[in-house]
């Protein structure tokens, strides 16, 4: 069974249990007033700008905001936001398309993000197959209290939890290459009882439950084991996990031919399985070589369309690659972090041991045709010329972590912000429009919203940080002025008060021919031009996480602030994110010190 709803339809509320019983209470995404949003847009503007150009900016935002023009399209979208409202967000649909279904350059690298999975102590000994079992095993365990709808809500500082939709979109999903947009297909978990996994680029699968019995974790590790040796037996088999890495408009050409060659089943197979286990052959031996790994793999022993895919390495190291157009870094970083706890806190029921009496894993057999063939080698160029063509650095800073920021009275992920703002300004010489994803999920199926980090108190402390006749003390005050004015807007942000989604909805409301100076203003392209690109997300089990870059000049920074330590990674089209990642760490250290100096003087006095 296909289950094709829209996010504009409410998933049902079950009686089994709490997971969505909030969700016809939760708060609707709201739309600021248009005189907050074009003030807070120009503050945004101000230190991207010439002096020059933000005169215009000026004249184009007060003409937008005086002139009519701008309440007509605040009315028309107050309108469509009120029959929208009533059953979802004024926002998803426009925002699912424009950014993920619509979009048709590779989700790899482009789209996909991963997670780095610490070595844990508990894993010690023990095989890629069995520590690939035990987290299989957790996460089917996750999986039951979606089905079942008991897993709790998430709490939420706004309403009485924070929104449950994306969860019927971890397992049993897959996202479907279509002309001119895609969508993600969700399979009933009942009939779908069964894991695909790629080893040596070929896939297998196998049913992880016998009747009602989860498998124990020795009894999916076995299943896992006879994959192994069947893989090392069996003949090579087409790629055609490649052809998931191109192009979404070819990848969506080539599934009409690969259903049309016989393929039909397989494809089943492996879009209504629960998730993928990519067992890959290769042995990482730094974390940047497991970072990339992660972060895109070798082009085929992967089918990038999948909602998970939990990778594991022949020397046992773990991590995720999560599939982002349905569902965001929240859900799945709870799932994974879940998982890896229970697994340390032995939380977990192993079951019993393996058994004889299990069938052996199926290999999915492919029909190709010298058009597959060919298409196979074209999906296998572009993703070869495309991980040339990029660069990734992993920054794993021990020094201190967020409870020691905390110590200094800073927002930690203000500092961490500040830090990456004085990199690139050591680097460049010049601040950029800056993007740090903020969740909206305490509205009915809100998203994000963007905390644009780039201020005018922002620049006023990298300057400062680069003056040598600035003393510590002006430092400091500017630094703590750019850090409260990021608290601000990540505040708002939070409450769906940030520019960019009501901008953007103000757009969406236009008639065919209309025409805006304020959208057509070049200050407008360029503070949408995401050159920092940032994420953070925070986990004591993971080692790092991260994802590309959204622009071609840009850089991808994704970091987690945990107890004791930060981790960032840094990516780019090669750029330089190895030179980065170091500015990044002198920063860091930098400001620390900087910190400190206040403790020094307050010791004194």
């Amino acid at each position: 069974m296909t289950d094709r709803t829209s996010w504009s339809v409410p998933r049902k509320v079950g009686p089994n249990g709490p997971l969505y019983k909030h969700q016809a209470d939760l708060p609707r995404l709201p739309i600021p007033s248009l005189s907050e949003t074009c003030v807070k847009y120009l503050h945004t503007v101000r230190p991207l700008s010439s002096d020059k150009d933000f005169e215009t900016t000026v004249a184009n935002v007060n003409s937008f905001l005086l002139g009519g023009s701008g309440d007509e399209l605040q009315k028309r979208l107050q309108a469509f936001a009120k029959q929208k409202n009533q059953y979802s967000s004024w926002f998803i649909d426009h925002w699912n398309e424009i950014a993920y279904f619509g979009y048709r350059d590779p989700i790899v690298f482009n789209v996909s993000y991963f997670y780095q999975f610490s070595d844990l102590p508990i894993f010690n000994g023990l095989s890629n197959v069995q520590r690939a079992a035990w987290f299989v095993s957790a996460a089917l365990k996750f999986r039951e209290m979606i089905v079942n709808e008991t897993l709790e809500p998430e709490p939420s500082r706004v309403g009485p939890a924070i929104c449950a939709s994306m969860y019927p979109y971890m397992f049993n999903a897959c996202r479907i290459p279509a002309k001119p947009s895609d969508h993600t297909d969700v399979f009933d978990p009942h009939s779908n009882p069964h894991i695909t996994v790629a080893r040596k680029d070929k896939f297998y699968y196998f049913d992880v439950f016998d009747g009602s019995r989860q498998l124990s974790v020795a009894e999916i590790a076995q299943q896992l084991s006879a994959i192994i040796a069947l893989a090392d037996q069996s003949p090579e088999q087409p790629a055609i996990g490649a052809l998931t890495s191109d192009h979404r408009d070819t990848w969506t050409d080539n599934r009409i031919n690969v259903i049309a060659a016989g393929n039909q089943t397989a494809l089943d197979i492996i879009e209504r399985s629960i998730l993928m286990v990519c067992l890959d052959t290769e042995t990482p031996t730094t974390p940047d070589q497991l970072a990339r790994l992660l972060w895109h793999g070798n082009g085929r022993n992967r089918w990038y369309d999948k909602s998970i895919e939990i990778i594991v390495t022949d020397n046992g190291r773990m991590g995720l690659l999560g599939e982002h157009s349905i569902m965001d870094g929240t859900p799945t970083l709870r799932m994974a972090n879940w998982c890896l706890e229970s697994i340390v806190k032995k939380k977990i029921d192993a079951g019993k041991n393996g058994s004889s009496k299990l069938p052996l894993p199926q290999e999915i057999t492919w029909k190709s045709t010298p058009q597959i063939a060919a298409a196979i080698k074209v999906a296998e160029k572009l993703f070869t010329d495309t991980v040339i063509g990029h660069d990734l650095n992993l920054l794993l800073f021990d020094t201190f972590g967020r409870e020691q920021i905390k110590e200094m009275q800073i927002s930690p992920d203000a500092f961490a912000q500040m830090a990456i703002q004085l990199a690139f300004f050591r680097m460049y010489g010049y601040p950029v429009a800056t993007y740090e994803s903020c969740q909206t999920r305490s509205f009915l199926h809100g998203r994000t919203e963007v905390i644009r980090t780039c201020s005018s108190a922002s620049l006023a402390f990298c300057r400062a940080m680069s003056d040598a006749a600035a003393t510590d003390s002006q430092r400091l005050n500017k630094f703590k002025t750019a850090c409260n004015s990021h608290v601000a807007y990540a505040t708002d942000a939070s409450m769906a008060r940030g520019v960019d989604r009501h901008l953007a909805g103000l757009k969406m409301v236009r008639k065919a021919g209309e025409s805006y100076p304020i959208f057509d203003d070049p200050n407008f392209s360029r503070t949408n031009n995401w050159r920092l690109s940032t994420s953070m997300l925070a986990s004591e089990y993971f080692d790092a996480w991260g994802f590309g870059e959204v622009v071609p000049d840009g850089f991808g920074v994704g970091y987690t602030l945990n107890h004791s330590r930060l981790a960032f990674c840094v990516t780019s089209r090669c750029l330089g994110s190895q030179k980065f990642a170091e500015l990044l760490r002198s920063s860091l250290l930098d400001l620390a010190t900087l910190c400190k100096s206040q403790t020094r003087t307050a010791a004194k006095l």
